[in-house]
């Protein structure tokens, strides 16, 4: 059977795919929160304004059976201006594991057919993929030689999670120290602040308020801004939490003394998974670790519910609970072997550059020159 691709480039049309998407993207290995609807359409409508929508479907016997979720924007390396493909999302809300989506039994040709279509299109010079699962079938596809893409990896990072079949086989893996806290934190918190545990999955807009607070408190101790200083930023969530309650996908946790919320951490549940996305807590009641309490919580109702806790990034405090790793690549795919070698040469060099400033230059300086140049590279694509 022939796969027929068409090209969607209006909100009105990316508005309008959300239950195909949806029973799409159940059927794909790229299956995961960060590529839902709920989460890409808000996206496009907050962060896509000075972007072009380049949303590639493919059919098959008049059914959905791939989509390249994808906008077009610009970038520049030193003087060499890129048009740039990027997935949807990959920028200013961490999402995770962006992919192409297609049906599992035919992912190889749908996603060369996807490509072939951007290819017809020909109004870029690079792909940025960003933090796609090392063992997405994607890494099958781009290797093809018959289809001669010119491509490669450009960074590896991890991301940490967390599987067990019980709290109890669970919490019996951990370190002595981080076993003992479990009981005795808990306990503290019981008894000196009456702390009660609450999650729930109604009403979620209402709760992030309390979490945004708490949050950019922290932040804001610790001297950094915090993700919530951003306006479009909290009102992305905002409509993200009401269309995920539409489907339960959303999960508040949350510990409150004498009615007031001391600790939030908010998450997705989906496919099986829960993705622990942001958390705050008064400084207040540092000492009783009410931080460690909580995820200590969260993560025995999910174990026990039979779920998989993705902690999403690293982080130091996460080591203590022993989780396991997984690897996410992001890479470049050129539309011509010549725009792929023009942009591998000058991120090279980008890379020397900014290797070599550093060892030269104090920190400071370095920060205000690229906050110069991001807003110098701003001007100049704003036309784009």
């Amino acid at each position: 059977m022939s796969i027929e691709t068409t090209l969607v480039t209006s909100a009105s049309q990316f508005n309008a795919l959300r239950d195909d998407w949806h029973d799409l993207l159940s059927r794909s290995p790229s299956n995961n929160i960060f590529l839902t609807w709920e989460w890409l359409f808000p996206w496009w409508q907050i962060y896509g304004r000075d972007a072009a929508l380049r949303l590639v479907l493919a059919y098959e016997n008049n059914r959905l059976c791939g989509i390249a979720p994808l906008y077009r924007s610009a970038m520049y390396l030193g003087p060499a201006r890129f048009r740039t493909l990027e997935f949807l999302g990959a920028r200013h809300v961490a999402s995770e594991y962006l992919d192409f989506i297609a049906d599992g039994a035919g992912y190889p040709r749908i996603v060369n057919a996807l490509l072939a279509e951007l290819r017809r299109q020909g109004d870029w010079d690079v792909l940025l993929g960003f933090h796609a699962p090392a063992e997405s079938p994607t890494f099958q596809v781009l290797p093809d030689r018959a289809q001669a893409y010119a491509w490669a990896q450009t960074c590896l990072t991890e991301s940490l999670y967390v599987t067990a079949p019980d709290w109890k086989t669970y919490v019996s893996r951990l370190g002595h120290s981080t076993r003992r806290n479990v009981r005795s934190h808990r306990k503290r918190a019981v008894h000196d602040l009456r702390a009660i545990l609450l999650d729930t999955r109604a009403g979620i807009r209402n709760q992030l308020r309390d979490l945004i607070v708490l949050h950019q408190t922290r932040m804001r101790e610790l001297g950094f801004p915090g993700s919530y200083a951003s306006p479009r930023f909290v009102v992305f969530h905002e409509q993200v939490a009401d269309l995920f309650e539409q489907r339960g996908w959303g999960w508040m946790f949350s510990l409150r003394s004498n009615g007031t919320t001391i600790a939030a951490n908010y998450g997705f549940q989906y496919d099986g998974s829960f993705y622990g996305y942001s958390m705050g807590f008064d400084p207040g009641f540092r000492s009783y670790s009410i931080g460690f309490v909580l995820f200590s919580h969260l993560l025995e109702r999910c174990i026990n519910d039979g779920l998989t806790v993705d902690f999403m990034g690293p982080g130091q405090h996460k080591e203590l609970w022993k989780p396991a790793r997984r690897v996410k690549v992001s890479y470049v795919l050129g539309s011509s072997p010549r725009s792929f070698a023009a942009y591998t040469m000058m991120a090279a060099a980008r890379s020397f550059i900014v290797r070599t400033v550093k060892r030269l230059v104090p920190e400071r300086a370095v920060v205000r020159g690229a906050r110069l140049m991001d807003s110098m590279a701003a001007r100049l694509a704003a036309g784009f």
